[in-house]
């Protein structure tokens, strides 16, 4: 049996993390996460590379900035979950990742990523 593409989910919010996870789990995804703060996902980077993200910009330690050019670097595609927008400075180096607002439903996420696989994988 194929093992299902892993997913990386940063959230500052625990309960979004939670929901979040839990739909991509149904969904058939391995998680890992909800990662809260900058460094944690960068210390995860150190170790693994995940097939896919799910991207909340801002964490508890900072912007996760750096992390997603890392994603983009090496070649992980990633969604945003964010209430910032992609206008702010944060998005204006990713116009062409998905970006999906808050409140977006967790299977909205699903959604989005099952199209990244389809795409990929």
């Amino acid at each position: 049996m194929e093992e299902f593409p892993l997913v990386l989910v940063t959230e500052v919010n625990a309960i979004v993390g939670i929901d979040l996870c839990e739909a991509l789990r149904e969904a058939g995804y391995r998680v890992v996460g909800p990662v809260a703060t900058v460094a944690d996902v960068e210390a995860y980077l150190e170790r693994e590379q995940p097939d896919f993200a799910v991207i909340e910009p801002w964490l508890k330690d900072g912007s996760c900035a750096g992390t997603m050019e890392r994603l983009r670097q090496r070649g992980v595609p990633f969604v945003v979950h964010s209430v910032s927008t992609p206008d702010e400075p944060i998005g204006r180096n990713f116009a062409n990742v998905p970006w999906l607002s808050k409140p977006a439903t967790p299977w909205d996420v699903v959604i989005a990523l099952d199209g990244m696989a389809m795409e990929t994988l």
